[in-house]
């Protein structure tokens, strides 16, 4: 397997894991749905890179702190949504796209599917008909923010490396 598909694979396997494992905790149920179908289709990746490559994942520890702190902080899953859609979900589409520059043909085809099933899953938070005002409370205010000065400081500015 090569080093970039074990990279990606660290990461779409901890998205799986941790925001499937958490969709069932939120209290809103549109928030439940989507983040169960979000863990779904990171699943779906995970599966078909894991067979791809032939290995198993290792998952990114400061990617899994993100999110888990997305979840401690909010019982509601908003931030959860928050976190991947506005936090790592553009930086996942960046490492898609820096990705194909290194990768085999097959990796490539991944990645392209990855990109779309990425970009489906963040427009499908657009309907979930979030309460925006929410970002406006203080605590939760800081606590969003917080999620991306963890990853800018992790190096994780504009992507998740490669």
């Amino acid at each position: 397997m090569s080093e970039l598909a074990a990279h990606l694979l660290g990461g779409v396997d901890t998205l799986y894991a941790t925001v499937g494992e958490a969709a069932p905790t939120f209290t809103d149920d549109a928030t439940v749905v989507w983040c169960y179908e979000a863990g779904r289709t990171f699943g779906d990746l995970t599966l078909s890179l894991r067979e791809l490559s032939g290995e198993s994942p290792s998952q990114w520890p400061v990617l899994r702190e993100v999110l888990r702190s997305a979840i401690e902080n909010d019982p509601s899953g908003a931030l959860t949504v928050y976190a991947l859609t506005m936090v790592i979900g553009p930086r996942l589409l960046v490492t898609w796209r820096d990705a194909r520059e290194r990768a085999s043909e097959d990796e490539r085809a991944w990645l392209d599917e990855a990109a779309r099933r990425t970009v489906s899953t963040l427009q499908g938070a657009g309907a979930l008909g979030l309460d925006p005002a929410i970002a406006d409370e203080p605590t939760w205010a800081t606590a969003a923010r917080s999620l991306r000065d963890r990853l800018d400081e992790a190096g994780f500015g504009e992507s998740f490396g490669l």
